[in-house]
């Protein structure tokens, strides 16, 4: 094949990430001290492929993409699977060379097939995600199985994910676990990350707390983002470590630091509330949260609603409180869609509008917001914003009486006394009566008088 097969650019493959994916080992941009003679016509392949570094990164001679590719490539021809893997990959990226698909795969298999690991990696990698070549699960495993034989991270902790997944192939917890382990002792930080969830949920593994906050430090000291929030989360609940809000601030504002959704939203808060340490600093607050709720942070999308509801600095923004609202609302944060229909219920900074306050009431209902469901009752029930339906009325009654609501509890025992959406039934009513009125609720207990039912004793809920 000649030299002039390919159309040579010019170009710059970053050496860091050259040495991440395999190409050309862990040879650094850094110049070797001055040595023997360089040959500049070299036989062998081993010879060629030296050259060809030399030329890549500028070591003794002036760096060259393009005359790298070419020695690259006579050491490929002679069957150096390194140079094969390196060829590929400059074809890929039109590193000295123009751009050809076709034969960047044509030698990363050679070098796959002869052993090269990194090669066969990329070879998973391209069949897993149907990148290069079309998606195939069966060949993305059988290629990350053999790159991970012979040691490679990536591959081990690819292959771990797809069966832990069952992605194209039957889930296998114990292979999964298997390749998980291998990669965490070559400090892989997503292998590590994925071992810290297992304990911590206690999913396949017996749920350890401590042993997932050492997993989650030792990748988040490898600089893994998701790990660094985890860990900041575990520090501020003291799960598994000791408590300590200054460190989880630390590790949070590392997380953030990289961009971190999660960890901007518990930066913001820190700095809202003046915790650990951080002094309080309202517009600090809100320009986290906003970090956060501009890559679609529910949570964070409604605090910032909210600081612009309520002012920062003195300034107030209702309208964009409104359109804050409304983002983690649609993004389900359940607090927005009370608040959203609270707006709308009352016509607060937004038109009145009966029927948008029950859909933001009915989509915090369904989510278990006790408020909602008892705002929702009270509508059905009085037929105010949507017409009267003792049924539905009944359905979020008993929704929020189960959660201990003493209010909706009396309320749906009059339901109940009068057959009211429910089949009359004096035993439930008596029940909920008395529910309530172990509450304290004066309707309750006088219902039960009415009724010579038993007088429960108040419980002490607390308070001053």
């Amino acid at each position: 094949m000649n030299k002039h097969r390919y159309t040579v650019l010019c170009g710059t493959l970053a050496a860091a990430l050259i040495a991440a994916s395999g190409l050309i080992g862990d040879a650094a941009a850094k110049k070797a001290p001055a040595g023997p003679k360089i040959n500049m016509n070299p036989t062998t392949a081993a010879e060629q492929f030296t050259l060809g570094e030399r030329y890549y990164f500028g070591r003794r001679v002036r760096k060259d993409p393009e005359k790298a590719f070419y020695w690259f490539l006579q050491a490929a021809r002679q069957n150096h699977p390194r140079a094969q893997f390196n060829v590929g990959s400059m074809l890929k990226s039109a590193e000295g060379v123009s751009y050809d698909k076709e034969q960047s795969l044509y030698w990363t298999t050679r070098a796959a097939e002869n052993g090269y690991a990194s090669a066969q990696y990329n070879l998973g990698f391209y069949y897993s995600k149907g990148d290069m070549l079309p998606e195939d699960k069966q060949k993305a495993v059988a290629w990350y199985t053999r790159a991970a034989e012979q040691g490679h991270g990536r591959a081990q902790y690819n292959l771990a994910v797809i069966y832990d997944n069952g992605d194209g192939v039957a889930e296998d917890n114990t292979l999964a676990f298997r390749w998980y382990t291998a990669a965490a002792k070559q400090k892989v930080p997503e292998a590590l990350y994925a071992i810290a969830l297992k304990y911590d949920t206690g999913r396949e593994l017996p749920k350890d707390l401590i042993q997932a906050a050492g997993f989650y430090r030792l990748a988040a000291d490898l600089n893994l983002a998701a790990a660094q929030n985890k860990l900041g989360e575990k520090y501020e609940l003291g799960e598994g470590i000791e408590q300590d809000v200054e460190q989880a601030f630390y590790w949070f504002s590392r997380a953030a630091k990289q961009g971190n959704a999660d960890a901007e939203f518990h930066v913001g808060r820190f700095y809202d509330s003046g915790d650990g340490g951080v002094p309080m600093d309202t517009k600090k607050a809100l320009e986290w949260f906003e970090r956060a709720a501009n890559k679609g942070h529910a949570k964070a999308q409604f605090n910032v609603g909210s600081l612009m509801d309520i002012g920062v600095d003195g300034f107030v923004d209702k309208r964009a409180a409104i359109s804050w609202y409304t983002k983690a609302a649609e993004n389900n944060d359940q607090t927005a869609q009370y608040y959203l229909a609270i707006k709308y219920h009352e016509g607060v900074d937004v038109p009145k509008d009966a029927g948008k306050a029950v859909y933001w009431f009915t989509r915090a209902a369904e989510q278990g917001d006790a408020d909602a469901q008892s705002y929702l009752a009270e509508i059905y029930d009085d037929g105010l914003g949507a017409p009267e339906d003792n049924e539905k009325a009944v359905y979020w009654y008993r929704k929020a009486a189960e959660q201990d609501d003493a209010t909706d509890q009396f309320h749906l025992a009059e339901k109940y006394e009068a057959g009211e959406g429910v089949g009359k039934d004096m035993t439930q009513a008596v029940s909920w009566y008395t529910k309530a009125a172990a509450h304290g609720h004066e309707d309750a207990i006088s219902a039960l008088k009415r009724l010579g039912a038993p007088i429960p004793e108040v419980v002490d809920e607390g308070g001053p």
